[in-house]
C-alpha cells in the first residue's frame, strides 16, 4: 500500500509545483522549492520500496530469525 501511495503522491507532484510556485514571491526561491519537495517525495518512494522488500523477505523467510547462539529451551 505504500508503494501505491507513494507513486501516487509523486505523479501528483506536477500538479502541486503548478498550484504552488505562482505564490511563491521569488524567482530566486523557485528551484529551491523544486527541488525540496523532489527530494522529499522520492526519499520516501525509496523508504516505500524498502518497506516492500522488507516484507517480502519478512514474508518469504518466515520471519524467523536467522544465526545466532540458540537459546535453550528449558531453563
Amino acid at each position: 500500500m505504500q508503494v501505491g501511495v507513494a507513486f501516487g503522491a509523486f505523479m501528483l507532484l506536477p500538479t502541486a509545483l503548478s498550484l504552488l510556485l505562482p505564490a511563491v514571491p521569488s524567482q530566486m526561491a523557485r528551484p529551491y522549492v523544486v527541488l525540496a519537495l523532489l527530494i522529499l517525495q522520492l526519499t520516501y518512494v525509496l523508504l516505500s520500496w524498502i518497506w516492500l522488500i522488507a516484507r517480502i523477505l519478512h514474508d518469504l523467510l518466515g520471519g524467523t530469525p536467522r544465526g545466532g547462539h540458540p537459546a535453550a529451551t528449558s531453563s
